[in-house]
């Protein structure tokens, strides 16, 4: 596991991203499904399966709704996005295979996400426990705040 930075971010520092605001209203109601606060979580899962699986990226970045600008034109939104020096180098090195930007792949891996989340609950979970510290005491605070939050496992 890596160390944790001396700023105590074992996640890399917050990088913020454009989106359009339904975008971010659906990563919001994605990522409360794993707790408060894991949309930074969600995004880099995406950013993870397209690092993994880039496709055909060209295709992509023309056919998903055109990327936010960068001059403030509303409705635009902001969303923070926690990214180690790993993974923006990664991020970095496919924007520059595919003549693209950081920004844009950000939104493609968010906007993939979105239409593609079915069985990720495994890599959300590794993705939120990838900070040091006890995993088990993280796995059973998510089984009990899911279990509140879909009203499972109620006995009274």
């Amino acid at each position: 596991m890596k160390t944790p930075s001396p700023a105590g971010r074992p996640f890399g520092k917050p990088h913020s991203f454009l989106v359009d605001e339904d975008t971010k209203r659906r990563l919001h109601e994605l990522a409360d499904e794993y707790g408060p606060r894991r949309v930074s979580a969600l995004v880099r899962v995406g950013i993870r399966r397209l690092l993994d699986n880039p496709g055909n990226l060209t295709a992509d970045l023309t056919t998903v709704a055109p990327v936010p600008d960068l001059r403030p034109e509303p409705p635009k939104a902001r969303i923070a996005v926690a990214l180690d020096d790993e993974l923006l180098v990664h991020l970095d090195a496919l924007a520059g295979r595919r003549g693209s930007t950081r920004q844009e792949l950000v939104y493609l891996a968010a906007t993939r996400i979105l239409r593609h989340h079915t069985g990720i609950e495994t890599l959300m979970l590794d993705e939120m426990y990838r900070a040091p510290g006890n995993r088990q005491k993280l796995i059973t605070r998510h089984a009990r705040e899911r279990r509140r939050r879909t009203g499972h496992g109620d006995a009274d």
